[in-house]
């Protein structure tokens, strides 16, 4: 039984006993208020001190219970928490994590090939399958690093010694992923908005409160004071401290309405930054041992701003909740113009605390991501690759694997290719597309710093270019025929800067007729023919293959195949050398009762 299949187990009984628990004290809470309740109302028809002193005493031990059942519901939180993240991870590794709400669908763009041919995102990708974040900077992070353009190898290797300990040290890595989802629970899914709005108010450079509101807050308040006992004593009428308290609280809920939009979608958002303050409080108290990590860490715990401002923000945000009670709310507007003490309170902190505040989302974020690239290396075979810096481009791969598909389901292959192309044929439903989509992957997974599904790799840096998933667009009049060859006039065009390319491209021309494909494919292939180019092509046309053995490219030819047993056919999905020669196209139609035997 694996590490995480082991900590369920514990979970489960831990959150059964902590349920019991906490159904136990919140009986007895309500057990000790009525009979608080009880003696409150004997001690004042007996008169009967004995009575009050028992009320007394079912106070203070009910107010016990009260901080007891907080600090049993933070556990129980904590445990729901922990649960749901083991349950992620065996759902991974059942297969099941198709239903993960994540699928980084929102950063999509309808110019995005790459992350659409390599199911980098939206449903059953890459990342749905890794996303353990919770907060809005989490995922940024994650679909940045995924998308990664600038690659530089200082940085990778300093990231892959972060995803190494978070992989090396399981303990750390589902601690760190309960806090973060803690976070998540609390906020709930309508956190993107609030966020936003939350940054937006961070950045706006106008104040919500005036100089001279400020000032006002202050001095009708006093004014209005004085007026009352000036009233007392007899030296005015009544309508005078009636008229400047009937002013103040007209005057304070216009404000408070004019403010209305921001404050409500700030404090929907601060509502829960008491789970931000913890999670800081957790990352500071971890001994890292990584570069990296060690250096986000430093932004947080070396500026006391940080956990201070995040404090201060959470007791601003408990004065605003007075908004919920609206008796005491009224009272307070009346006589101290409550909101516009409140507004100004959140202005001063803005002024101090705003940088800090998105370091702290940064940092928090940054960490969630690379703690999602460890999870590519919990139950299968992994290394880090290595980032050659050769003249000559490269691509090895040592038993290479498709990073979503099951571990005990997934076929290894290898592949070895120093700059060339390479000309991969077989027949209908082999794996040509799987293999072209595992190189493509794991080469992201290798720039993002992550461990990559392989027992080596060495690959030097190379922008990709892929052509596999192209559509038609009706509203734009191009057919998928002439959106393939857009594609592939884009590596082209890129070949010519002469910088490092590897470029995926699957049963390339298959929108055309077949003597202008085999056509069009050998003089494509011949141009991309560079030393600066690695082009790895699917193909169902043989003739291609042709290109590598009369020595026309540098390159070399690997085909997969079928087998039949009883009339039955099978794959072995392993890629062999040398070119193709079997077809299948006339069994499967046969197999789907479309021709006859």
């Amino acid at each position: 039984m694996d590490y995480y299949s082991k900590a369920l187990k514990v979970i489960d009984k831990e959150k059964k006993e902590v349920s019991k628990q906490y159904r136990l004290i919140s009986n007895i809470r309500l057990f000790v208020s009525v009979v608080g309740i009880l003696f409150f109302v004997l001690s004042i028809i007996d008169q009967n001190m004995i009575y009050f002193a028992i009320f007394l005493g079912s106070s203070v031990l009910f107010v016990g219970f009260v901080v007891y059942h907080d600090k049993i519901r933070e556990r129980k939180e904590y445990t729901d928490a922990k649960e749901k993240v083991l349950l992620k991870q065996v759902d991974r590794r059942n297969s099941k994590w198709s239903s993960f709400e994540e699928t980084g669908i929102e950063f999509c763009k309808e110019d995005m090939t790459i992350e659409k041919d390599l199911d980098l995102l939206g449903r059953n990708s890459l990342y749905q399958y890794i996303c353990t974040c919770n907060t809005i900077e989490g995922k940024r992070f994650l679909f940045t690093y995924l998308k990664e353009d600038n690659i530089d190898r200082k940085k990778i290797y300093k990231k892959q010694n972060a995803v190494k300990e978070f992989l090396e040290n399981e303990e750390l890595a589902l601690e760190f992923e309960t806090r973060s989802m803690m976070v998540g629970m609390k906020i709930g899914p309508k956190q993107n908005a609030w966020y936003e709005s939350f940054l937006e108010y961070l950045f706006m450079k106008e104040s919500l409160l005036a100089t001279f509101f400020q000032q006002v807050s202050f001095i009708l308040p006093i004014c209005n004071a004085i007026a009352f006992v000036l009233f007392l004593k007899g030296n005015i009428n009544i309508y005078i401290p009636f008229t400047l308290t009937f002013l103040q609280l007209c005057l304070a809920y216009y404000i408070s309405f004019r403010c209305k939009d921001i404050i409500s979608k700030v404090f929907r958002f601060c509502s829960h930054i008491g789970e931000y303050y913890r999670f800081i409080q957790y990352i500071e108290n971890v001994e890292f041992s990584s570069v990296y990590l060690k250096e986000l860490k430093s932004k947080i715990s070396n500026d006391y701003k940080t956990t201070k401002g995040i404090q201060k923000l959470d007791h601003i945000n408990e004065a605003f909740l007075i908004h919920t009670n609206p008796y005491i709310h009224i009272f307070l507007q009346m006589f101290l113009m409550y909101d516009l003490h409140c507004i100004r309170l959140l202005e001063q902190w803005k002024k101090s605390y705003a940088d800090s505040m998105v370091i702290i989302f940064k940092v928090i974020g940054e960490m969630e991501a690379l703690e999602s690239l460890s999870v590519i290396g919990r139950d299968r075979e992994i290394s880090f690759p290595i980032l050659k810096e050769s003249e000559d481009i490269i691509f090895h791969g040592s038993d290479m694997t498709h990073p979503l598909i099951q571990a005990d389901q997934a076929v290894k292959n290898s592949i070895h290719i120093e700059h060339g192309i390479e000309i991969i044929t077989g027949s209908n439903m082999s794996g040509k597309t799987t293999f072209l989509r595992t190189i493509g992957m794991n080469m992201v997974l290798a720039y993002a710093g992550a461990p990559v599904c392989a027992s080596r790799m060495e690959l030097s840096v190379m922008n990709l270019f892929t052509s596999m998933r192209v559509q038609d667009d009706v509203s734009k009049g191009v057919s998928s025929f002439y959106a393939e060859v857009l594609r592939i006039k884009e590596m082209v065009e890129y070949a010519k800067n002469h910088k490092p390319m590897l470029a995926l491209i699957d049963e390339i021309f298959k929108g055309t007729n077949s003597a202008d494909r085999i056509t069009g494919a050998k003089e494509i292939l011949k141009y991309l023919n560079k030393r600066h180019v690695i082009a790895v092509v699917s193909t169902h046309d043989f003739e291609l293959c042709s290109l590598v053995e009369n020595n026309e490219v540098v390159g070399s030819n690997h085909h997969f195949e079928e087998y039949y047993d009883s009339d039955q056919i099978h794959f072995d999905y392993k890629m062999k050398k040398g070119r193709g020669y079997t077809t299948n196209a006339k069994y499967i139609l046969r197999m789907a009762g479309l021709i006859n035997k």
